[in-house]
């Protein structure tokens, strides 16, 4: 399993025990559980964005040239996509970035075009394989 498919359960995972232990308004013995599982699933979260657990792609992928990219663009790319594309081959940087709605995230279009710009230079600023 990569890291954002096991990050999107664990986001899933979390708001189910919450959601759970509200609804069945279990004893406050039992609350200090679900308070422990739900700081274990964020800490475990905080340490996939922080790239502390990473996961390991095939070169040439959407999640390879993911990794590549300077912050905060690397945790905003991961945050934004659909964990399947992270696998799916790409010739470079600048594509890869194309396999999400950049007008959906909260960092808006203009961030994603200014990103996109720098990639598809030959001698772009961040030093990454754009289009040649």
């Amino acid at each position: 399993m990569n890291t954002i498919s096991k990050k999107s359960k664990l986001l899933n995972l979390k708001g189910c025990i919450d959601f759970l232990f509200k609804k069945s308004r279990i004893s406050t013995k039992h609350e200090s559980e679900r308070e422990e599982m739900s700081e274990y699933v964020s800490k475990t979260i905080k340490a996939i964005n922080n790239g502390k657990i990473k996961a390991k792609y095939e070169k040439d992928t959407v999640g390879y040239y993911f990794q590549q990219l300077p912050e905060p663009y690397r945790s905003e790319a991961f945050e934004n996509i659909f964990s399947p594309l992270l696998n799916h081959e790409v010739r470079n940087a600048a594509d890869a970035i194309c396999f999400f709605s950049w007008n959906l995230t909260p960092q808006g279009r203009g961030h994603w075009i200014e990103l996109h710009k720098s990639l598809t230079n030959v001698e772009n600023k961040y030093g990454l394989e754009g289009e040649q």
